[in-house]
C-alpha cells in the first residue's frame, strides 16, 4: 500500500509541475499540519465511509506571495476544504476515468492573508469507496489490507512564478488500520507505527518492530514480526 501511495503522489507531482529546484536549498514548512478528528485504528473494508479532519496550520510570518499544496492519496476522496483567508480548491485528478481512486490535490492560495498572525486550513476527507466492490452495488470502503494509511504528503509552498516547491514536505498524518475493528483489546496501536496488534504487530511497545520493518541482523530480536529471529543473516 505504501509503495502505490509513494507512486501515485509522485505521478501527481510531475504532472502537476511540482519540481524541486536543481540545488536548491528548501526552507522549512512554516507550521505543521495537525489531525483533528477521526477513527484511529480504521477498519478495514468497512461498509460505511470513515470521516477524517486535519487541519494545516502556517505560523505567523509565512511568504503570503507563495501557494500551499498538498496531496491526499487514493484512499481518500476530499469533501471539503475551509480556509481562514486566501481560497482553497481541491481537485480530483481521475480526470475523465470513471471506477478509478485517484489522489486528490488541495492548492491554497494565500493572496489577501495577514501574515502577521498565524492561519490555517481545514480539510475534511472520507475513506474513498473500493471502485471493484462499488461495480457490484457492495458497499466496501478503503482501505483493504493492514498497515500504515497516510491521510496525506505533507504539504508545500510552492512559487507562482516558476511553480517549483520552495519548503520542504510538513509532516504526514498516518492512522494505523485493523481487521476488527470492534475489539478494543486489539485494535490498537500504542507505539504509533502505523501497525496495529490485530494487523500483527508483535510488540506494540517498540515503533521499530512491526510487519513492515526491516529485519536486523544479531539483535536477537524479531524485527519484521514473522516468528524468526535474525532471518536471512
Amino acid at each position: 500500500m505504501k509503495k502505490f501511495i509513494l507512486a501515485i503522489s509522485l505521478s501527481v507531482i510531475f504532472c502537476l509541475g511540482i519540481y524541486l529546484p536543481a540545488n536548491a536549498q528548501l526552507l522549512e514548512f512554516p507550521g505543521s499540519k495537525i489531525l483533528d478528528s477521526g477513527t484511529d485504528p480504521v477498519g478495514l473494508g468497512k461498509a460505511e465511509a470513515t470521516t477524517y479532519v486535519f487541519t494545516i496550520h502556517l505560523n505567523a510570518g509565512f511568504d503570503s506571495e507563495k501557494v500551499v499544496r498538498d496531496v491526499v492519496p487514493a484512499e481518500f476522496d476530499v469533501t471539503g476544504v475551509v480556509a481562514t483567508c486566501g481560497t482553497a480548491v481541491y481537485e480530483d485528478m481521475k480526470g475523465n476515468i470513471p471506477d478509478r481512486l485517484s489522489p486528490d490535490v488541495i492548492t491554497w492560495n494565500l493572496i489577501g492573508c495577514d501574515n502577521a498572525t498565524s492561519q490555517s486550513l481545514t480539510i475534511t476527507a472520507v475513506t474513498d469507496q473500493n471502485p471493484g466492490h462499488g461495480k457490484k452495488g457492495i458497499a466496501f470502503f478503503e482501505p483493504t489490507s493492514c498497515g500504515p494509511l497516510y491521510l496525506n504528503d505533507g504539504a508545500v509552498m510552492i512559487d507562482t512564478e516558476t511553480g517549483d516547491a520552495v519548503t520542504d514536505p510538513s509532516n504526514r498524518l498516518m492512522v494505523a488500520t485493523c481487521e476488527d475493528e470492534s475489539n478494543a483489546e486489539t485494535c490498537v496501536d500504542t507505539d504509533e507505527d502505523g501497525w496495529s496488534v490485530d494487523c500483527n504487530d508483535c510488540n506494540d511497545q517498540d515503533p521499530t518492530v512491526n510487519p513492515g520493518a526491516i529485519e536486523v541482523c544479531s539483535d536477537g530480536i524479531d524485527n519484521n514480526c514473522d516468528g524468526q529471529i535474525d532471518e536471512g543473516c
